[in-house]
């Protein structure tokens, strides 16, 4: 293992290749909790983030990465929660009362300041979940040229179209809301979205449609029937829409993200945030971790994803016991209090969407359990065949994890509390009008204003006062002399 130029850096305690292969699975699994319990350790007595929710495999793997790169630990969290919700998919979910589940798809956005580390986490941990989506390739190549050559002569209308071989996904970085459905429907279990920046998808709304993408996505994360009668290309019916959201954003741009529509709406709150407690750029390293870590958290994602196929549209609805149902029901309890207390109309809204995502967070760590305590076992008839149940102790879990986002959504609803909303109501409307998430020239704010005050009748937006309004530094950002950004 190669040797860092950090100062004061520490090799994690990990064994060589050649101690492992020589080592029973129980005698790794003893070294995987002492060496967790030692790195664990070393973590600093502010750490919020609840490691102890997951295997000690998982944990293994996250401490081992965050000990050698000194990345954030929040974004090792909140990155493996996503990847893990994201093979489980639709094919099972926990069941609180009928029609009233949990499946475990998550919006998870990594918070912190340029360059300090969101895309190298993402990286390590969907590692796996590519290469998953590669067998998928090779698979369809494979299948591809038989089909190709059973089909060599045939006229057009002979050929056996329907059954074209098809390239499942797991991952896409991009698509539009168009190509979003197809997905959806071609990949029944669920799919991830993952890129660098939030920021290019939310502008790239409702750039090829007719304005309703934001609310397409809004209903998809509900994972609830849905159809579309509009579609250009016919009708268009999701079952159980699963889509999971992975991606960055920059400390300074998520109060845009969180402010005016996005926030009226309640798309702002369904996302989760992941945000360290330091900016602290940490310098390079050389070499990776031993491949052993990777290859332990790889041997958890691949068992997850053989609980079910690809292309399956069934799903198991797996109850909870009768202490679990019990824990749930008074978070639910306690998450109303809460509401009560404030009149934050975003808190309720985030506390509400939390509801939901403790069911989410309790499928993803009960199936964690099975694929690590139930080796070789079929969950599916452990539920039919002998009552295997969601448990009060990931539940419990599941409610500290929510406790963790919860506290992470307040932080960053404080950063957003607007001074757009004090403006007059013309001066709001022209605003909102204004590009998000880039740079714009005054010239632009001013034809702008010109426009709504001639065609809309909008008034408070004159001349003057819109470059007063330009030269406020809680309002704009301002690159140089005439190029302003919008700050919310």
């Amino acid at each position: 293992m190669s040797v860092t130029k950090n100062i004061d850096f520490e090799l994690p305690l990990i064994p060589s290749p050649d101690e492992v292969q020589a080592k029973t699975p129980e005698e790794q699994k003893k070294e995987s909790i002492e060496r967790a319990k030692k790195l664990l350790e070393k973590l600093p007595p502010t750490n919020k983030v609840p490691l102890e929710v997951f295997p000690i495999e998982i944990q293994d793997f996250i401490l081992s990465y965050h000990d050698y790169y000194k990345l954030p630990l929040d974004y090792y969290f909140a990155s493996v929660l996503t990847a893990a919700g994201v093979v489980i998919g639709n094919s099972f979910s926990v069941e609180y009362l009928p029609n009233w589940e949990g499946v475990g798809m998550m919006w998870m956005i990594l918070v912190g300041t340029s360059s300090q580390g969101k895309s190298p986490v993402m990286k390590h941990c969907l590692m796996p979940l590519r290469e998953i989506q590669d067998d998928y390739v090779k698979e369809f190549e494979s299948d591809l040229k038989k089909w190709k050559l059973e089909n060599v002569g045939k006229k057009s209308r002979d050929i056996d179209e329907e059954n074209r071989p098809y390239a499942y996904r797991l991952i896409t970085s991009k698509a539009t809301t168009e190509k979003m459905i197809e997905l959806l429907e071609k990949n029944p279990r669920g799919i991830l979205m993952s890129r660098p920046e939030i920021t290019g998808w939310m502008k790239s709304m409702n750039q090829y449609s007719n304005g309703d993408d934001q609310e397409n996505y809004m209903e998809w994360w509900d994972n609830d029937t849905w159809s579309d009668d509009k579609k250009s290309t016919g009708f268009a019916y999701l079952k159980n829409p699963f889509l999971s959201i992975l991606s960055g954003i920059q400390k300074k741009i998520v109060q845009k993200m969180g402010s005016g529509e996005n926030a009226a709406t309640g798309f702002f709150q369904r996302f989760l945030f992941a945000i360290p407690d330091t900016e602290i750029i940490p310098l390079p390293v050389e070499g990776c971790p031993d491949s052993f870590i990777y290859d332990q958290y790889k041997k958890v994602i691949e068992n997850l994803n053989k609980l079910s196929h690809i292309n399956s549209e069934s799903r198991v609805k797996i109850p909870m016991d009768e202490k679990a149902s019990k824990a749930y029901f008074n978070y639910r309890c306690l998450s109303v209090e809460k509401r009560n207390d404030t009149d934050d109309d975003v808190i309720k809204s985030m506390l509400g969407k939390l509801e939901t995502y403790v069911l989410r967070f309790a499928i993803i760590i009960e199936l964690l359990k099975f694929v690590t305590e139930y080796k070789g076992k079929s969950l599916t008839s452990m539920v039919y065949e002998h009552g295997y149940r969601v448990s009060e102790d990931s539940i419990l879990k599941a409610i500290k994890i929510a406790n963790y986002f919860e506290a992470n959504g307040r932080n960053v609803t404080d950063r957003i509390s607007s001074p757009v909303m004090v403006l007059s109501e013309g001066q709001q409307i022209w605003y909102n009008a204004l590009p998000e998430f880039e740079f714009f020239k005054s010239k632009t704010a001013l034809d702008i204003a010109i426009s709504l005050s001639q065609e809309k009748g909008v008034r408070g937006i004159s001349k003057r006062s819109i470059k007063r309004l330009l030269g406020r530094k809680d309002l704009f950002e301002r690159e140089r002399s005439g190029i302003y950004m919008r700050k919310y």
